[in-house]
């Protein structure tokens, strides 16, 4: 690194105060106080923009399967190795942030609730390998939200393209690139998941002729084709997941390599 960090101003993802070399005020003895009191319920009370939000973010960040150990070289908690070896990694969370729950009603709220855990359950599908999960979601929400008209432009691809761009940026600590120089070509997508350093190569296509299976089979096969997975290799993504995605007016179609 060279020159001065950034302030991280707006900043509450954990991942990214180490990824783009933030400022960071450790915090992280917190989690060992956490721990040492054992209490069933905590309640973090501050005023807004106080840091609770990234200080939630850093203890999923740590107690999380799959999480980076890395991002917590030279913080305070990295002193206690055996509470490290103890807690570190070992426990799934589930973590919801209530900021894009808005509504003028409790049941306008609550569906907006459905939506934040839908679109969650919808990314993670991703890292976690489950195209059935992946394929019936998006299907879901094609039949919902869109029209046949919206369809109708020549190039078909770039709207559903749009779709799930915006879906997978629900995800503010994935790092989500969309028609990126990658290999011999321009990948759709591409995304770097800091849990496992998993990255994700997306090759999204229209069936004309509405036989997605082959669709998708064309896709996976650019993928390979054009080395796409090149760039998250060279951003040191060790696992690499490949996605063919088919869409045909509202139905879908994804293809796991």
């Amino acid at each position: 690194m060279t020159g001065k960090k950034k302030l991280p101003i707006g900043i509450d993802i954990f991942e990214k105060m180490d990824r783009e070399e933030f400022y960071y005020v450790d915090k992280t003895g917190m989690i060992e106080d956490l721990i040492q009191n054992r209490s069933e319920v905590n309640l973090f009370t501050r005023p807004r923009r106080f840091g609770k939000s990234l200080n939630m973010s850093m203890m999923k960040a740590f107690f999380e399967i799959g999480g980076d150990p890395g991002l917590f070289k030279g913080l305070k908690i990295s002193t206690n190795k055996e509470l490290c070896e103890k807690y570190m990694g070992q426990f799934p969370v589930i973590s919801i942030s209530l900021k894009s729950v808005e509504g003028l009603s409790f049941t306008a709220a609550g569906d907006a609730l459905k939506t934040v855990i839908g679109t969650e359950a919808f990314c993670e599908a991703f890292p976690d390998q489950n195209p059935e999960k992946i394929e019936e979601i998006f299907s879901d929400y094609l039949w919902n939200t869109i029209s046949i008209r919206d369809t109708a432009s020549s190039k078909k691809e770039n709207f559903y393209h749009g779709i799930l761009l915006g879906l997978l940026g629900y995800k503010s600590n994935w790092l989500v690139k969309s028609n990126a120089e990658s290999g011999f070509g321009y990948s759709d997508i591409l995304v770097e998941v800091p849990k496992n350093r998993t990255g994700i190569v997306i090759e999204l296509k229209y069936a004309e002729d509405g036989n997605m299976d082959v669709a998708c089979e064309k896709a996976l096969q650019q993928i390979e084709d054009r080395d796409y997975a090149a760039k998250l290799k060279d951003d040191g993504m060790r696992n690499i997941i490949k996605y063919g995605i088919a869409c045909y007016k509202k139905n879908c179609k994804v293809m796991l390599s």
